[in-house]
């Protein structure tokens, strides 16, 4: 009250108090609902890395696959041979392992298995490789043909008498 005698218009502690609860609920939800769009973005982002690093591994896979001269199966895996080069691409365990020369890569952390079919048994030529993989959950099946052309194929029948 003034002087006068009436109440002054004005806010109380009450009023004050209850806009802070109510301010303090909305930024919360704000902050909850930020939070899980930044996980989710993140989430996002790293299952985007690991696809992107499938396809590198995919399309290394098959360029070298095609420019070789022959695939070679060897115990858990096989072996790439291009011209001046010998890679050789193992599973040891859930890795995807290739080593060249004297370099050793890890391709791979989830490795399901890593399958070889061969034309030629005396040989251990291979013509398909399968690689099976886990991404997050999901099983991928990477699969690879290798081609070896007419005179390839005449020359293994002469060879082993087909």
């Amino acid at each position: 009250m003034n002087k006068s005698g009436r109440y002054i218009s004005a806010f109380t502690l009450v009023d004050v108090m209850s806009g802070m609860v109510i301010i303090s609920i909305v930024m919360s939800m704000t902050f909850f609902l930020m939070s899980s769009v930044n996980k989710q973005t993140h989430d996002f982002q790293q299952l985007k890395l690991k696809v992107n690093q499938l396809v590198l591994i995919q399309n290394d896979l098959k360029r070298q696959i095609e420019l070789s001269e022959q695939l070679t199966e060897i115990p858990h895996g096989f072996e790439v041979q291009l011209d001046q080069q010998e890679l050789t691409y193992v599973q040891e365990g859930e890795l995807l392992i290739r080593r060249m020369n004297l370099e050793v890569d890890t391709l791979h952390e989830n490795m399901i298995s890593l399958q070889t079919k061969t034309c030629n048994t005396q040989t251990n030529q291979v013509n398909e490789v399968s690689l099976n993989l886990d991404l997050d959950g999901f099983e991928l099946n990477l699969r690879f043909m290798k081609e070896y052309g007419a005179a390839h194929t005449i020359n293994n029948m002469l060879l082993n008498g087909d």
